[in-house]
């Protein structure tokens, strides 16, 4: 979940170089039939420098954590509270979680990034496969999926195949207030010991004009492909 900074209330200190924002989460993963299946909670006391306050009004926070579910279809209900204020805001999610048919390949969501987001690292026990993390770095997904060509260079798309086999590859078509305006042709990489494949690339901005667009993407190889959308702005 993310949501921006500039919605707390951010106290300057008494010592006149620090700052202090306070946010309460908390997060509900229900099954379908509206039981409470995960509960996740952490209050956050964010501190930093009034020299650095008004450039990280205009970030975002995102609050990552990963939960293991069975397959199935869920709503996730994320609440953020601004402890000072008092205020609080609540949003719903439904999502699916897909069964490891191994006959298909499988498509995660496109996930779309940014490095403008101030992120909680996750706590993952050391064990546990992260998917978010590739080649050693942490993908930071952008929840608001508006970018403004004024403050941002790159689109980050980012997705996982799986089961793969080699060779494979990936279709990224864009779409304009659904017309077709940009397709990339991509070369995915082997496939860990998992049968995954992890990808990650880079847009540049320049190549879009403001608006609506719609991201589709096609990956597997010639026995097997999957496909999922994602949808952003651009903004001048």
């Amino acid at each position: 979940m993310q949501f921006p900074l500039s919605r707390l209330k951010i106290e300057k200190r008494r010592d006149n170089k620090s700052y202090l924002a306070q946010a309460d989460v908390m997060l509900l993963v229900r099954s379908a039939d509206g039981s409470v299946v995960r509960r996740l909670s952490r209050q956050y006391d964010m501190v930093g420098s009034q020299e650095k306050l008004e450039t990280t009004r205009k970030k975002d926070f995102s609050f990552y954590r990963t939960v293991v579910l069975a397959p199935g279809n869920y709503v996730l209900e994320a609440v953020v509270r601004d402890r000072q204020a008092g205020k609080a805001s609540v949003k719903k999610a439904e999502f699916r979680v897909a069964s490891d048919n191994q006959e298909h390949a499988f498509l995660s969501s496109v996930i779309l990034g940014r490095d403008s987001v101030l992120t909680a690292d996750n706590d993952m026990p050391p064990d546990r496969w992260d998917p978010l993390r590739v080649e050693g770095a942490t993908v930071l997904p952008d929840l608001s999926k508006v970018y403004r060509k004024s403050s941002a260079k790159e689109l980050v798309v980012y997705f996982v195949v799986s089961p793969a086999a080699s060779p494979g590859s990936a279709t990224l078509e864009f779409l304009k207030d659904g017309v077709p305006d940009l397709k990339l042709g991509r070369a995915l990489p082997a496939p860990d010991e998992a049968g995954r494949i992890q990808y990650v690339t880079k847009v540049g901005l320049d190549q879009f004009k403001p608006g609506k667009y719609e991201l589709r993407v096609t990956a597997g190889n010639g026995n097997a492909v999957a496909s999922d959308s994602a949808f952003f702005r651009v903004d001048p």
